[in-house]
């Protein structure tokens, strides 16, 4: 994900917050998302801050409850059943 630099996030939230401008017209002047722009305007207000937030946990996976099963099953099946089975290209 490429993020936009802080000058471009500080001249948008200063062009909404000085100018009686909507976030509609902004993103068509900056070219970005509404949705972009709308997030760095929630940002502002909640932290005064602009900088880019660093990614947070990711969501595990839906097989991760079963990892321990799906391990253990794995290792009682014989590698040699799966050598016949592969094809190359």
């Amino acid at each position: 994900m490429s993020y936009y630099s802080l000058d471009i996030r500080r001249k948008v939230a200063t062009a909404y917050h000085l100018g009686n401008t909507s976030i509609r017209k902004l993103a068509h002047q900056f070219t970005m998302s509404p949705v972009t722009i709308q997030k760095y305007l929630n940002q502002y207000r909640d932290t005064q801050d602009l900088t880019p937030l660093k990614p947070g946990p990711t969501k595990p996976g839906k097989l991760f409850l079963h990892r321990d099963f799906i391990v253990q099953w794995w290792k009682t099946i014989p590698i040699g059943r799966f050598v016949n089975t592969v094809t190359t290209y």
